[in-house]
């Protein structure tokens, strides 16, 4: 349980880490407005993503 809660951070902070990255790199720009954008679109797509690991990892679901 607590591995799987460790999988689904890791898996997360990856998923933010790639976006960032693949995101600075396809705009190649020096607008910091436009970069901390795209890091809170990448924020809002990991948080949207931990409810579907948890579910995937039945986590937090009581075995239901």
């Amino acid at each position: 349980m607590v591995a799987d809660m460790f999988v689904v951070l890791i898996i997360e902070i990856l998923l933010i880490l790639g976006l960032i990255i693949l995101t600075r790199s396809f705009l190649q720009t020096r607008r910091k407005a436009m970069l901390w954008t795209m890091v809170a679109v990448a924020g809002l797509i990991a948080i949207i993503t931990i409810p579907v690991l948890m579910v995937i990892f039945d986590l937090g679901t009581n075995g239901w």
